[in-house]
C-alpha cells in the first residue's frame, strides 16, 4: 500500500520565546555512548537534540518554558575542542544552579547521552574556566592498555584524553571543574609512554588530588600485601615431602605423561580416519551428483523460479544460491567457489540474496521464491547428504535475471503530439502524464534521466491485454515489479476525466483479469478506464525506466503508469529520489536519447541501493514514515536537494 505522506505548511510561527532576555549561558556536558560526537550532529540531530533538552529540564528538574533557550538546533553551540558540550542561553545564574540541584537528585539522559555536568557563563565570557590563573603544574603517572604510549598520542587522542580525564577527577575525586587545566589536548604535556603534567590552579588543588589518589591506591596497596604475606605463610607451614612420597608423586607424574601421549596418538589416528572418510564421500559424490550446467534453468516471472531439470538422484541435497548486483553486496562473492558456497548457511530469501536447500526427489524439482525481484547470478549444486563435500557449482541457464522497466519499443506522446519511442526519448523531452503541481490533472513533464537501462538483456516480462474503446486489441508490457495504476472503479469516455480517479499502483506482476487499468484516449483529451482480458509473458532485449519531474509518472502506451519499481512504495520512492529528478543529469550536456546512455542504475539510484542494503544486512530498520516525512516538508517549501544531502540524510532514519 502506497505511503500516504502530508506535506507541511510552508509558513513558520515565531518561537515563543524569541522575546525573552538571557544574561549568560549554559554550558552542559554529556557522556553519549554513540561513537558520533555532538559537535559532528547535522541540522536535524541538532533540532531534537534542543527539543529534548528543553524537555528533560522542564519535566525532571521543574524549568519553566523560556527558562532555557532550545527550540531548536540554531539555540545550541558546540564548544570548540570539546565533543560533547554545548551551550544554550539562560535567563540567569539562578537557573543554572537549579539545573546543578537538580542533577545532584535525578539522572537526565536522552539520545543515548547523559548529562553530567552544568556551568554559568556569564554574558561576555570567553569559558567556563577562562578567567582561571594556573600557577602549579602537576605530574600524573597512567598506565595505558592494550601497550598504548601516551607519547606517541595525535592530537586527537590527546583531546579525548583530557576530556575523559577532567571528568574522572571530577567525579572521582571532588575536584572542580576549573582545579586543573583540561579544556583539550593541547593542556595535556607528555613526558613519557605513562607520565603527563597539567597546569593546577594552585597546590592544594594538586595536593587534593593527591590525596585522593593516594587513599584509593592505599586499599589496593595494602589488600595486595596481605595476599603476599598470606602466600608465604602457607609455604613455610607444609614441610617437605619424604622419599617415598617424593618416589610415588614421579611415578604419578610419568604415568599422566604416557596417558596425554597415548591420547595424542589415538586422536591421530582418528583425524586420519575422517580424513578418509571424507576422501572418499567427495569421490562418490562427484561420481555420481556432479550436476552440469544445462541442468538448471532461471525463468522471471512472479519472482525467481530455478528449475532442476530431471532432478538430482535420491538422497542427495541440492543447494540454490544467488546474489542481486547492487555493489558493495556481502554475498557476491558466494559462486566464486564450492568452499564459499556450501559454507553459506541457509538463510530467509532477502531482496539482496536468496538460498534454497532441499533433499532431492529424483525428479524435475523447482525453487520458487516470489519475494526479490532485481538484477540477480545465481547457480546450484548437489551433493550426498550429510557428506561435508564441496562439490562444484553450476551457474544457471541463463545465469542472470535483470528485469528493469519498459521495453525499448514502447511509445510515449510528446507535448507536440508526437509519438516517440523510449529508446529514442530524449532528456529534456515533455511527455504526456498527471502533474503533481495541477492536483495530478493531465499535463506534461519534463523527462530528466533514466534510473535504469538495459541495451542488451533478456528480461521477461508480463502484458497486460485489453480492449479499447473502439474494440481494438491492445496491450501494455513492463516487467513484474514495475508499478503501473490500477483504478477502482469504470470510469466511461463520457465523463470527461482529465483527473487521476480513485486507485492505486501495483506491480504489474500483481495484476489479474477483471482489473482496471487507466488508458489516454488522445483524439478526445481525456481518460478513461479498460478492462484486462487476459496476462501473458514475454522477453525483450532492451528495457528503460524513465523519470519525469513533476510527479514522476507518465502514459506508456497510452497507459498510466509509475517513473518507479521494486522497492514497497512509489511515493517513498520519489521522495527518495528526489535529487535526480528535481536536477539535470549532470552527466550530460546536450538531450541524450535512451538508447545512448550507460548501461546499468543510475549512480545515485545504486548509492541508495547499497545504503539500504547494508541497513538490512546489519540487522537494522529504516523509519521509513519520518523519512518521508522530513523530506515531504523540505519540498513542500520549494527545497532542492542534492545528491549528497539525501544521503547524508537517509543514515539519521536507520536504527
Amino acid at each position: 500500500m502506497a505511503l500516504a505522506v502530508t506535506m507541511a505548511s510552508a509558513g513558520i510561527p515565531p518561537a515563543p520565546c524569541d522575546t525573552a532576555t538571557y544574561d549568560g549561558e549554559a554550558q552542559l556536558t554529556f557522556r553519549c555512548i554513540r561513537s558520533q560526537k555532538i559537535h559532528e550532529y547535522n541540522t536535524r540531530r541538532l533540532n531534537k537534540l534542543a527539543t529534548k533538552l528543553a524537555s528533560q529540564l522542564s519535566s525532571t528538574c521543574g524549568l519553566a518554558q523560556c527558562d532555557l533557550k532550545s527550540a531548536a538546533g540554531s539555540d545550541i553551540t558546540p564548544v570548540s575542542g570539546l565533543d560533547d558540550t554545548i551551550r544554550v542561553a539562560v535567563k540567569n545564574e539562578t537557573v543554572v544552579q537549579g539545573i546543578e540541584a537538580c542533577l545532584d537528585a535525578n539522572e537526565i539522559e536522552f539520545m543515548q547521552c547523559k548529562l553530567q555536568q552544568v556551568a554559568y557563563v556569564a554574558a561576555g565570557d570567553a569559558g567556563v574556566c577562562d578567567g582561571t590563573t594556573y600557577t602549579t603544574a602537576a605530574v600524573m603517572t597512567t598506565k595505558c592498555l592494550r601497550g598504548q604510549q601516551l607519547d606517541q598520542f595525535t592530537d586527537a587522542h590527546l583531546d579525548r584524553f583530557s576530556q575523559q580525564l577532567r571528568g574522572a577527577i571530577q567525579n572521582d575525586c571532588g575536584l572542580d571543574e576549573c582545579a586543573l587545566s583540561l579544556k583539550d589536548g593541547s593542556a595535556v604535556t607528555p613526558m613519557s609512554s605513562n607520565e603527563f603534567s597539567v597546569a593546577a590552579r594552585d597546590n592544594a588543588s594538586y595536593a587534593l588530588w593527591k590525596v585522593q589518589q593516594q587513599q584509593q591506591q592505599q586499599p589496593q596497596q595494602r589488600r595486595r600485601r596481605q595476599r603476599q604475606r598470606r602466600r608465604q605463610r602457607r609455604r613455610r607451614r607444609q614441610p617437605p615431602p619424604p622419599p617415598q612420597q617424593q618416589q610415588q608423586q614421579q611415578q604419578q607424574q610419568q604415568q599422566q605423561q604416557q596417558q596425554q601421549q597415548q591420547q595424542q596418538q589415538q586422536q591421530q589416528q582418528q583425524q586420519q580416519q575422517q580424513q578418509q572418510q571424507q576422501q572418499q564421500q567427495q569421490q562418490q559424490q562427484q561420481q555420481h551428483s556432479t550436476p552440469v550446467a544445462s541442468l538448471f534453468e532461471s525463468i522471471y516471472g512472479d519472482g525467481l523460479r530455478l528449475t532442476i531439470d530431471g532432478g538430482a538422484p535420491v538422497g542427495t541435497e541440492v543447494k540454490c544460491a544467488g546474489y542481486s548486483d547492487v555493489p558493495d553486496n556481502q554475498y557476491d562473492n558466494i559462486l566464486d567457489s564450492a568452499a564459499a558456497f556450501w559454507s553459506l548457511s541457509t538463510i530467509p530469501s532477502r531482496q539482496f540474496f536468496f538460498v534454497f536447500l532441499d533433499d532431492a526427489t529424483g525428479v524435475t524439482q523447482t525453487f520458487v521464491e516470489s519475494g526479490i525481484n532485481g538484477t540477480f547470478t545465481h547457480g546450484c549444486s548437489a551433493r550426498l547428504k550429510g557428506s561435508g563435500a564441496e562439490c562444484p557449482v553450476v551457474l544457471s541457464n541463463p545465469a542472470s535475471t535483470n528485469p528493469t522497466c519498459f521495453p525499448g519499443w514502447a511509445e510515449v506522446i510528446l507535448e507536440s503530439g508526437e509519438r516517440v519511442q523510449l529508446r529514442n526519448l530524449k532528456t529534456g523531452d515533455r511527455v504526456l502524464c498527471l502533474q503533481a503541481s495541477a492536483g495530478n490533472a493531465l499535463g506534461y513533464c519534463e523527462l530528466k534521466t533514466f534510473q535504469h537501462v538495459e541495451l542488451n538483456g533478456t528480461t521477461t516480462s508480463v502484458e497486460l491485454h485489453y480492449t479499447d474503446k473502439d474494440g481494438n486489441p491492445a496491450l501494455m508490457s513492463a516487467t513484474p515489479d514495475h508499478f503501473v495504476f490500477r483504478a477502482d472503479e469504470d470510469v466511461h469516455v463520457a465523463d470527461g476525466v482529465t483527473m487521476q480517479p480513485a486507485g492505486e499502483f501495483i506491480f504489474t506482476g500483481d495484476f489479474a483479469v477483471g482489473d482496471r487499468l487507466l488508458r489516454y484516449d488522445a483524439d478526445i483529451g481525456v481518460m478513461y478506464t479498460v478492462t484486462i482480458t487476459d496476462i501473458t509473458f514475454t522477453t525483450e532485449p532492451d528495457y528503460y525506466t524513465p523519470l519525469t519531474d513533476d510527479g514522476s509518472t507518465l502514459f506508456v502506451e497510452d497507459v498510466f503508469v509509475s517513473s518507479f519499481a521494486i522497492l514497497e512504495s512509489p511515493d517513498v520512492i520519489r521522495l527518495v529520489l528526489a535529487p535526480i529528478w528535481q536536477n539535470d543529469d549532470a552527466r550530460f550536456t546536450e538531450p541524450t536519447a535512451g538508447k545512448d546512455f550507460p548501461e546499468g542504475l543510475h549512480p545515485f539510484t545504486t548509492q541508495l541501493y547499497s545504503t539500504f542494503l547494508a541497513a538490512e544486512m546489519n540487522g537494522q530498520t529504516i523509519d521509513v514514515e519520518g523519512m518521508a516525512t522530513a523530506i515531504a516538508q523540505q519540498l513542500a517549501i520549494g527545497h532542492v536537494f542534492t545528491q549528497q544531502e539525501m544521503l547524508q540524510l537517509i543514515p539519521d532514519y536507520i536504527n
